[in-house]
């Protein structure tokens, strides 16, 4: 039995990304000024985790590709604005700077995220006890606890889509930890959405098909980027 560990992300907009990359060349000045060593997570590997897995038997992999794909193939892409800043656990021991969504957005991928939960519920995965709080990693604070972060804003990551629903595998190694993505369901735009929920405008197969990966897993993790480890399973939800 071969034991891979997994998570469910949200991806964001390129334009968003870049914009959070210039946030954090601010942060960065400021963490500096202020002594604190901060571990900055790339904008590139930046995404919204909407289910930390852990690890599972590789042969799960087919099934929650399965359903999630049917429970996905009409979910409307969510409108987000990036802004405001926070940390876990609390401010008196920062471990974890994030970025969180403006209200609309955040209820979205709330709802998402439970969309997400039922499936792998029924497919006997234990349900998260904390509440979900949706949120970007800017960085991990390895040491220091000057809240460096608290006259900062983030105002203007500008609007963007989350249009893309990924199923991670996250592999650990000496260099630390890399995803290789098995499974991609894309969104669809409000319009065609509103179409696939009523069954129209495809037919059974149509539609459909594009909403998983359609390789096998070890090719697709051949083909995937290597990124950085960015997961949610150690930060408190708030």
């Amino acid at each position: 039995m071969e034991m891979i560990r997994a998570f469910v992300a949200l991806n964001l907009p390129v334009a968003t990304l870049n914009r959070l990359a210039e946030a954090q060349k601010v942060l960065r000045r400021a963490a500096k000024q202020a002594n604190v060593r901060v571990g900055w997570v790339p904008a590139a590997n930046m995404h919204i985790t909407l289910k930390f897995l852990g690890e599972i038997d590789a042969e799960n992999i087919y099934a929650i590709r399965h359903r999630l794909g049917d429970r996905l193939i009409a979910w409307p892409a969510i409108d987000l604005r990036v802004e405001g800043l926070g940390v876990f656990p609390d401010v008196q021991r920062p471990r974890v700077l994030w970025a969180g969504l403006a209200a609309k957005g955040a209820q979205g991928v709330c709802e998402l995220a439970e969309a997400v939960e039922e499936v792998l519920d029924e497919l006997g995965f234990a349900r998260e006890a904390r509440p979900f709080h949706p949120h970007l990693t800017l960085g991990r604070i390895k040491e220091g606890d000057h809240p460096f972060w608290t006259d900062k804003r983030i105002t203007d990551a500008g609007d963007g889509q989350g249009g893309e629903v990924v199923l991670y595998r996250s592999v650990l190694s000496g260099q630390g930890a890399e995803y290789k993505a098995l499974a991609r369901f894309p969104l669809q735009p409000p319009e065609k959405a509103s179409l696939n929920a009523h069954g129209e405008g495809a037919g059974d197969d149509e539609g459909r098909e594009p909403t998983v990966a359609t390789v096998a897993i070890a090719e697709d993790a051949q083909k995937s980027p290597r990124v950085q480890e960015h997961s949610q399973e150690h930060e408190p939800k708030a």
